[in-house]
């Protein structure tokens, strides 16, 4: 199915900024369930070069630089370029192949995506959104899985720090950050910290759950 896009794509020339951004959408969105497919089965270079074109599609369509005479089809390019999910969307692609790359053991290259993917949601939202907290969980994650608990320490506390600011303060996904450090923290041998923010999630989740009943 890829490879009849790609053929239908160099085929087809867009009639429209609409047509063009309708074109890109489904190749990305099609390259990117092929990536995910490849992964589940541990194809792992097909799955980087899927999800790899999809990060170049989306770049391309947020990296125009702007025309010096705009007429109404640069205009709604413009427009589609700067609305909010465009530049998530990025952020979420470059987020997905750090996690593949750190499943990998290609540590570098993860935390390299990962930050850029922070970069983008605190271009978008600003830095202390509850978004840029959900990028900074996946960087923080990608450094205690290669043991590299020096730099996920911090990362884990603006992450908490973020979520403390948020709506999110006494639900799931602030339980999730606390449990996360405090699992961090047992594994340095600081169990009475740790203790104290695993407790915190379990009542955090403990409220959620006597909420919903």
């Amino acid at each position: 199915s890829l490879t009849s896009l790609d053929e239908a794509l160099k085929a087809h020339k867009p009639r429209d900024a609409s047509d063009e951004l309708q074109q890109l959408e489904v190749a990305a969105m099609l390259s990117d369930r092929v990536g995910d497919l490849f992964a589940r089965n541990h194809k792992y270079s097909q799955a980087e070069a899927a999800y790899q074109k999809v990060i170049a599609i989306r770049e391309k369509y947020t990296s125009g630089s702007a025309p010096t005479k705009p007429n109404k089809e640069d205009f709604f390019r413009a427009l589609a370029q700067n609305l909010p999910g465009t530049q998530t969307k990025l952020a979420d692609a470059n987020s997905k192949l750090a996690k593949l790359y750190c499943s990998e053991q290609k540590s570098d290259d993860a935390q390299s995506l990962f930050k850029k993917a922070v970069t983008l949601e605190e271009r978008q939202f600003g830095p202390d959104q509850p978004q840029v907290a959900e990028k900074l969980s996946e960087l923080a994650n990608c450094y205690s899985q290669q043991g590299k608990y020096e730099q996920a320490e911090p990362v884990y506390k603006r992450v908490i720090r973020i979520l403390e600011q948020s709506h999110f303060k006494d639900e799931a996904p602030m339980a999730v950050a606390l449990e996360n450090y405090g699992l961090l923290l047992r594994k340095i041998s600081r169990e009475a910290e740790a203790k104290t923010f695993i407790d915190r999630a379990s009542a955090i989740l403990a409220r959620s759950g006597e909420a919903s009943r």
